[in-house]
């Protein structure tokens, strides 16, 4: 069961529903010698050390007769990481968010909760599917409770679809008109464009790189973010005083961001329809709050948004 690469349970995780199946599961596994007691190996198939089965003690909150609270065991799966799926004593199951969407991590919550549901993938976003066919986002977690005979989710969320307002964005669009024209124009004469300080010498602008739209960064330093309120405040500048040179350099800027390196030339080349493209996606993302209106979905509805890639940045 490595990498989504075996379609079956080759570990041999147990399907198991209840607290007392699960219990019954931890009390006749053997240790892994070496390791503590409490963490046993999870599946049949011992040699998968990384699929586990621990058990828990934890602290509950007492009544008017116990305001100090008891204790309690709890039993937990896990996969590399701690408590994925966690079993109480009054039947509940808390499906912790997995911090990594990959097939393998899919394939262990889904032979893990196969007596109870299974789990669907929309595009990457995961819903746990009962045995009523009811979905439920698995984003943040789930706390999964007992009705009658089937698990529903106790903090089920009511997702936002985002909706595109074209006419605003069109509105947006016509203020930078002159800049997306001259753009266009310069690239058509000639895709290629070289790396340039921006604007340094003459108007005092420094950018941190090329990027404006959101990347991987590993240090979530978002510098798209402060690259795209330096870009919009040059552009109203550009638009207030009609500076040539301060046209040219941004649109050389955009064009440098939104570009590809072409080996053949050495230089970064830019299409004046890539040149447009681009520049709209920097516009949706500085301007999303009024592009986009956010539409309550039915919770147990799956669907892929791809307008929410706008909102995944905090901009604080």
């Amino acid at each position: 069961m490595g990498w989504g690469y075996t379609p079956y349970n080759s570990a041999g995780i147990p399907a198991l529903s209840t607290y007392k199946e699960v219990k019954a599961h931890y009390e006749q596994v053997i240790p892994i010698r070496g390791r503590t007691p409490e963490c046993r190996p999870l599946g049949r198939n011992r040699r998968y050390t990384e699929f586990k089965i621990r058990k828990n003690r934890i602290s509950v909150e007492g009544g008017v007769d116990n305001p100090l609270g008891t204790f309690a065991e709890t039993y937990s799966y896990s996969y590399y990481s701690d408590n994925d799926i966690e079993f109480f004593p009054d039947d509940t199951i808390k499906v912790h968010s997995a911090s990594w969407h990959s097939p393998s991590v899919l394939q262990f919550f889904t032979y893990s909760l196969a007596k109870i549901g299974t789990i669907d993938s929309v595009r990457g976003k995961w819903y746990f599917v009962n045995k009523m066919g009811k979905n439920f986002l698995m984003d943040n977690g789930l706390v999964l409770v007992k009705e009658g005979d089937v698990y529903v989710a106790e903090n089920a969320v009511k997702e936002k679809r985002y909706k595109a307002n074209r006419k605003e964005l069109n509105a947006i669009r016509k203020k930078y008109k002159v800049f997306i024209d001259y753009g266009s124009t310069m690239l058509g004469m000639s895709p290629y464009v070289d790396r340039l300080e921006v604007a340094e010498a003459s108007h005092g602008l420094t950018f941190k790189d090329t990027s404006l739209l959101p990347f991987m960064d590993w240090q979530n330093k978002k510098p798209d973010i402060e690259n795209r309120r330096k870009l919009f405040l040059a552009l109203d500048e550009f638009n207030e005083s009609g500076d040539l040179t301060l046209l040219y350099e941004l649109a050389t800027y955009v064009a440098c961001s939104g570009g590809n390196y072409a080996y053949s030339s050495q230089r970064i080349e830019c299409s004046p329809e890539k040149f447009k493209r681009f520049f709209t996606e920097v516009l949706k993302h500085e301007y999303r709050d009024q592009v986009f209106t956010a539409e309550e979905q039915e919770v147990g509805t799956m669907f892929h948004d791809d307008n929410k890639k706008y909102f995944s940045q905090d901009r604080t």
